[in-house]
């Protein structure tokens, strides 16, 4: 059996608590602890990673979910001030992990994921999420269609990535 992440923990000065989470992605605000007091500091967005059950010094360890390590900011786990930045990270975090394969198209090394439910285009590279996908999709889309910069760069991001989905210009 898995252990799962705790929904509320205390680490150094600070104490995490969840405020949602699917089986892949979860989002915990975060306090400092001065004193006995309390104060909000951020949000924290990531995957969730999972170490496998293992033996080391001859002791079994259970597969258990994992907080991020400090290597993983900027890739799969992210830091916010802003409540809503961080929701609408978690939000699309969670579409990035459920997406079904005849929705992605791979261009220059960048997958475009497309939810049409959403009306919303996720940007990733190397299964990295992309921080500002739009100049991303206005390069893919000028080299796709032949068009200048000028002729797009006040698109919106849904209107070039259906363009690119749809396989055509706006």
């Amino acid at each position: 059996m898995m252990e799962k992440l705790k929904t509320e923990f205390k680490k150094s000065q600070h104490k995490f608590v969840q405020l949602d989470r699917t089986d892949t992605t979860a989002i915990y605000q975060k306090y400092l602890i001065i004193d006995k007091s309390q104060f909000p500091s951020s949000y924290e967005v990531f995957k969730i990673k999972v170490r496998e059950e293992c033996e080391f010094n001859n002791y079994n360890y259970p597969k258990t979910e994992l907080m991020p390590s400090n290597e993983d900011f900027g890739r799969t786990a992210f830091s916010f001030k802003d409540k809503q930045k961080a929701f609408d990270c978690f939000e699309e975090l969670k579409l990035d992990l459920k997406q079904k394969d005849d929705n992605v198209l791979d261009i220059d090394g960048f997958k475009l994921r497309n939810y049409p439910e959403k009306n919303a285009c996720v940007v990733t590279k190397d299964g990295k999420l992309v921080k500002n996908p739009k100049s991303i999709l206005v390069k893919i889309y000028c080299e796709k269609f032949n068009k200048p910069i000028e002729e797009i760069e006040k698109m919106t991001m849904k209107e070039l990535s259906i363009g690119i989905f749809k396989n055509e210009t706006v």
